[in-house]
């Protein structure tokens, strides 16, 4: 079964004819629905959906990595200003340096893990 589906005419004029032969089937393919702003039921697609828990407790991970490197960082002085001699200053340094490593690495690692949970596939 044919049926004719109408084209668009650009604002110059026709180029083609108006009207073109279409099966039923492609006509059904063809037609370009209009777009829908902030449309709900869209499949494949990832939706940021958190709960108010999730992001409570992203906030307070990141919240408590921050208080907890402010009291390092003057620990960290505090033990600087102590040192007798340059080679317990490079000690000291390059133990705050792989403790400010762990403690950065452990926080993103949990908040990643954290997030993934709010990210909702659909």
């Amino acid at each position: 079964m044919q049926t004719e589906v109408q084209t668009e005419v650009p604002a110059d004029g026709p180029t083609e004819t108006a009207a073109q032969p279409v099966s039923e089937a492609g006509a059904a393919a063809d037609i370009a629905l209009p777009p829908v702003p902030d449309a709900v039921d869209v499949p494949d697609r990832i939706v940021f959906t958190p709960d108010r828990f999730d992001v409570v407790e992203i906030g307070s991970t990141i919240a408590r990595y921050v208080r907890g490197e402010g009291e390092a960082a003057l620990a960290h002085l505090m033990a600087l200003s102590g040192a007798r001699s340059p080679a317990e200053v490079i000690r000291l340094q390059v133990g705050e340096v792989q403790r400010a490593a762990d403690a950065s690495l452990t926080c993103w690692v949990t908040v990643i893990g954290q997030t993934s949970r709010v990210v909702a596939y659909r």
